[in-house]
């Protein structure tokens, strides 16, 4: 249905059944808020906190082991039974490079606009929802996906 109202016929598309968009920060937000509240998870968060250095040696199995982490309000000691999630973005190859570590992780170049449904659909009379997307819709230079009641 998105396809429709294009005057040009798309020389190929890609239809991925199993690829979803997500709102990064809420996500992120509630997994704090679930992590916190489960008393049987002992996690900690420490928030409004950036990370200058980090202190690592290599460990008896012979990997490297973060010892402590360097932060603007102090260093944290990091028990040898403590697992360290490094969640950076595009930065955590280079941080975990540091230490000797191959992540796998590449940022992408392009560029991203976010147009809200609701919008769309007051402006364009002849368009219903069932003409937005409701999945990933790609072809050779664009992908289209529905954000929540947002179209990016």
């Amino acid at each position: 249905p998105s396809l429709k109202l294009m005057t040009i016929p798309p020389t190929s598309a890609k239809y991925e059944d199993k690829s979803r968009a997500a709102n990064a920060e809420r996500f992120t937000q509630e997994l704090a808020r679930r992590c916190v509240s489960d008393e049987t998870l002992d996690v900690t968060f420490a928030y409004d906190t950036s990370v200058k250095a980090i202190s690592s040696h290599i460990s008896d199995t012979g990997l490297p082991q973060i010892s402590h982490l360097h932060t603007n309000r102090g260093v944290i000691p990091v028990p040898k039974d403590v697992t360290v999630v490094v969640a950076a973005g595009a930065w955590t190859s280079h941080i975990l490079a540091l230490m000797d570590l191959y992540a796998p992780v590449y940022p992408l170049k392009g560029y991203a606009m976010t147009v809200s449904a609701k919008h769309a659909l007051q402006r364009q009379k002849h368009l219903t929802n069932k003409d937005l997307p409701s999945r990933i819709v790609s072809d050779k230079y664009l992908y289209t996906s529905r954000l929540g009641d947002d179209i990016r």
